[in-house]
């Protein structure tokens, strides 16, 4: 039995955005500097007599990959060094990040649960994996959550498809996690 599960973002996820994010970085520097990985492939892809000339809107793209890779590699490096703690859940209850990045985590205490599982939801024609909650007072979690979306008036479905742990085995532990904890406060009174 597990006294405590915590839920993070998979680290080879991270790892591979951060691997993503090198490409743009590279090609945005190399066209607001010297040019010269774009002048190569210019001169691979056109004739000498045909060369094509970089416009402004050109550097402006640049500058917007450079800035949305080295935000992306900032953002992937910050989550495997210090990982967001995405689902906490004891003794005490479930703690979600549902409010957005620099929010603290929604806290629902068991007795405030009232079904917890997982299932695949069809988000737009693609098929995402999602752990859902039922809370007994669905008005305590947000209207609009971040990584969320409510399936019905009482169901909450949470993405899970960059978590590290599969879904179906969070929501199994954390019925684990809460038969114990009714069983350790039944004990208690």
């Amino acid at each position: 039995m597990t006294a405590k599960l915590v839920v993070r973002r998979s680290a080879v996820r991270m790892w591979l955005v951060a691997l993503g994010s090198v490409p743009l970085v590279v090609l945005g520097l190399d066209v607001v500097g010297r040019r010269r990985i774009t002048d190569a492939l210019r001169g691979l892809l056109f004739r000498p007599d045909d060369t094509q000339l970089l416009e402004p809107r050109d550097v402006v793209w640049a500058v917007v990959m450079l800035a949305v890779g080295v935000g992306l590699a900032v953002w992937s490096l910050k989550e495997l060094l210090f990982p967001t703690v995405l689902l906490r859940a004891d003794r005490d209850g479930v703690r979600l990040k549902l409010g957005g990045p620099f929010r603290p985590p929604v806290h629902l205490s068991w007795d405030e649960v009232d079904d917890v599982g997982a299932d695949v939801l069809d988000d737009e024609g693609t098929r995402q994996p999602i752990l859902w909650i039922r809370p007994m007072n669905p008005g305590s979690l947000p209207a609009d959550p971040w990584g969320a979306r409510w399936v019905d008036q009482k169901t909450l479905g949470i993405f899970a498809s960059d978590w590290e742990l599969p879904p179906d085995r969070v929501a199994s532990q954390m019925v684990d996690i809460a038969v114990a904890s009714a069983r350790a406060s039944r004990e208690d009174a």
